[in-house]
């Protein structure tokens, strides 16, 4: 199994969410997800990962043959953190 998998995997547990609500947000089908917690599955397919992936919001890079998760940086937790200001303040606009 590969660390990047091992790290979504991580990532899917961590968040609370369902496998319904992974799968419906990245656009796979529920069993994959729930295969994938199972340890049914110990390689998924490439796409798959990255649409899950970034349903968290993170991304994927290959580097020296090897996949892994981009780290955050302070640029990308500033990003992040403006988008949430963003949102916020739309939904207080139309309150």
């Amino acid at each position: 199994m590969s660390d990047v998998f091992v790290a979504v995997k991580r990532l899917i547990n961590r968040s609370g969410m369902s496998a319904w609500n992974v799968a419906h947000k990245a656009g796979c089908s529920e069993a994959t997800i729930y295969n994938w917690m199972t340890g049914r599955v110990t390689e998924p397919h490439l796409p798959t990962l990255l649409k899950v992936a970034a349903v968290f919001g993170k991304s994927i890079e290959l580097s020296d043959g090897e996949a892994r998760i981009v780290p955050d940086t302070p640029a990308s937790v500033a990003a992040k953190l403006n988008q949430a200001r963003e949102f916020v303040g739309y939904w207080r606009r139309w309150q």
